[in-house]
């Protein structure tokens, strides 16, 4: 038997839409990478029983994504870049639903909750 939460998670936790634009720019050993995204409003039904069932509405939020890489020569490549670049959350979780403060963000939001990172990669190809 599906739940309230079961329920929500099928028919309305993932945003309605989702928008990317994303362009590669690649001249002689070099590219450059960037992408945003755009997660649309998502609504999410908590069951914590005895019909205590709060209901919250995240926001649309936007991100941004950027490569810079490099080719070393015929098979390598190291690339450096940024996922959510510009350090966006989602909305924050109401007191209903927040733990009490341990979760301050919902877990299971489009764009996550750890904020930006960087990373450093390297491709090998056969």
């Amino acid at each position: 038997m599906l739940d309230v939460e079961d329920l929500n998670t099928a028919e309305s936790k993932s945003p309605e839409d989702k928008f990317i634009a994303s362009g590669n720019w690649i001249v002689d050993r070099w590219s450059v990478l960037l992408r945003l995204t755009q997660y649309g409003e998502t609504t999410r039904v908590f069951d914590f029983g005895g019909g205590f069932e709060p209901t919250q509405t995240y926001g649309s939020v936007w991100s941004v994504d950027a490569e810079f890489a490099a080719k070393i020569n015929d098979d390598w490549t190291i690339a450096i870049g940024a996922d959510n670049l510009t350090d966006e959350y989602p909305d924050l979780s109401s007191d209903d639903i927040n733990y009490f403060g341990h979760l301050p963000y919902d877990v299971l939001s489009g764009i996550g909750m750890n904020g930006r990172y960087f990373y450093l990669r390297t491709q090998y190809d056969f």
